[in-house]
């Protein structure tokens, strides 16, 4: 049994190395929701795309054995909650509560505007948790699959490539909606190979994994405001289509509702059971 968390102290993630830092975050998430088993350069790309700031974030430590974590991200006067888990046999027992304190407090300390963080809707008792310290729930964020099929689309048309950091260039100046922090230009701007962007007459835009994959991911997908509602975005899914058929095509849980599930269900995209909430914790006071 483990001892009383009276025992616990706490010491920043920067003190530890992402393989450390991998193996106290696949600890924390056992038995998830979603099964998850990061390597420390799977763990260091997402710090480094995300905006970790490792000297904000937390690790709960029983004596001289880490027991759990709580990683920040950080730009400008707003932060977020990008991870946070807790060793089994440590659960239930106030651990994430101590852990989530110290990052309200410390964002509050430092005169950030607000704090946010996403929790996978099922996730009942790390919600009450987060209600409880403050948070509130913002927007609900849905994922989609489209299974693998024989496509009948034909086009004729040319998608062309575009850089990684153009793409999200142009994803800053002409979006008028507040992505989320997975979505948001700043870390579209910091990705790399494998994802790549293509583009159809510079009007439409896609963001992909690897296409040559059986299951590729689409992580972002836009057409400029100049070009809307004149057929561009399902013309440049039906050229996608049919210059990868027999994939599925997969889009996490980031997408805020409302915003896509009407243009996605014309390509037979459905919904998955998994979704989150975007909720954050404003700061009485401070300024943007």
């Amino acid at each position: 049994m483990p001892e009383s968390t009276q025992a616990i102290s706490f010491r920043p993630a920067l003190e530890f190395d992402y393989a450390a830092l991998a193996e106290i975050f696949n600890t924390g998430f056992q038995n998830y929701f979603v099964p998850i088993n990061l390597t420390a350069a799977t763990l260091e790309n997402i710090c480094r795309t995300e905006s970790s700031d490792l000297g904000s974030g937390i690790i709960a430590m029983q004596h001289n054995t880490p027991i759990g974590l709580c990683l920040v991200t950080r730009r400008g006067s707003r932060s977020r909650v990008h991870a946070m888990g807790v060793a089994p046999a440590y659960r239930g027992k106030g651990v994430g509560q101590q852990m989530l304190e110290r990052c309200v407090a410390a964002a509050k300390a430092r005169g950030d505007s607000r704090i946010s963080l996403e929790v996978i809707t099922a996730n009942v008792g790390a919600r009450h948790l987060y209600e409880k310290n403050g948070f509130v729930v913002e927007r609900k964020l849905l994922g989609f699959t489209r299974i693998a099929r024989e496509e009948s689309f034909s086009s004729t048309a040319q998608l062309e490539p575009v850089d990684l950091l153009e793409f999200a260039n142009i994803l800053r100046l002409e979006s008028r909606v507040e992505l989320p922090w997975q979505l948001n230009p700043q870390t579209l701007g910091q990705l790399v190979r494998p994802m790549q962007g293509l583009m159809l007459e510079n009007k439409a835009f896609v963001l992909i994994g690897n296409p040559e994959a059986p299951s590729v991911g689409i992580r972002s997908l836009f057409v400029r405001r100049s070009a809307k509602r004149q057929g561009y975005a399902r013309r440049l899914l039906e050229t996608l289509f049919s210059m990868y058929p027999n994939r599925t095509w997969n889009i996490s849980p980031v997408v805020p509702e409302g915003l896509l599930e009407g243009f996605l269900s014309q390509f037979d995209f459905l919904p998955t059971e998994l979704s989150q909430l975007e909720m954050h914790h404003e700061f009485s006071g401070s300024k943007e």
